[in-house]
């Protein structure tokens, strides 16, 4: 069986690379028109559901990565962008003119599925949404390196805009810093500030993108964060903080 990539650079950095950053293992799942992955952390705080559109061959079929950065370790010391890799049985194989390779995998089972299912996800009661941009996220982790005490951001909505601080309500004596995240909002108002983990906006921060849509259950204060670039689409799941 065959796993089409059309652009390897890409798909390392939009596909595998984020992987990498929630879990060091994951389950890549070959369908007949799409590759998917579902990656969480380990505490489960932080989802990954990764959707890249390639039409592959007509079976489905998983491949249980062990270590995703040694698998993109491999990619990278290919120099062409379009590449067909074989899989047999427990590894992946590649061969050209010039590069040969073959990456073991693990057996069905070995790796932890995660017991979250994103199809539910989608069905909560998103009440609130706002867009956010790359250039916001940037400054954000900017702002960071000012608040060094804290690794929680919390939103909240304020006439008519989004806005979130870095700081820890539970903490005393404790620099803060706020700005605006979104200039406008659809739905219900965040009256009580949710605080999340500020991980989630750090690996936010090395991908390459324009706008990201965040959708927000209030009541349980589950938020979507959706990514959408050519074939790609990242969409991370978080639940706030206590405090």
């Amino acid at each position: 069986m065959i796993v089409k990539i059309k652009n390897r650079s890409e798909f390392v950095d939009k596909f595998l690379s984020p992987i990498s950053r929630i879990n060091e293992n994951a389950v890549i799942r070959i369908q007949e028109s799409k590759i998917t992955s579902l990656a969480t952390t380990n505490d489960e705080t932080m989802i990954l559901y990764v959707v890249y559109k390639e039409p592959n061959s007509g079976s489905t079929f998983n491949l249980n990565i062990p270590d995703i950065n040694r698998l993109i370790k491999v990619l990278n010391c290919i120099e062409i962008d379009s590449m067909d890799i074989e899989f047999d049985r427990n590894k992946l194989k590649y061969k050209s003119d010039n590069i040969n390779f073959k990456y073991h995998l693990l057996e069905d089972g070995i790796i932890s599925t995660p017991s979250v299912n994103f199809d539910k996800i989608k069905k909560l009661n998103f009440s609130t949404s706002f867009k956010i941009s790359s250039g916001d996220i940037s400054g954000l982790i900017k702002a960071s390196t000012f608040t060094v005490d804290t690794d929680k951001l919390y939103i909240y909505t304020k006439q008519g805009k989004v806005k979130c601080e870095l700081t820890d309500k539970q903490k005393h004596n404790i620099d803060s810093f706020s700005r605006v995240f979104a200039s406008e909002f659809t739905g219900d108002e965040i009256t009580d500030p949710i605080p999340l983990n500020f991980e989630l906006f750090r690996l936010m921060s090395s991908l390459r993108f324009d706008d990201c849509i965040v959708n927000l259950d209030i009541d349980k204060k589950v938020l979507l964060f959706t990514i959408t670039s050519g074939d790609y689409t990242l969409n991370f799941v978080t639940v706030g903080l206590v405090g």
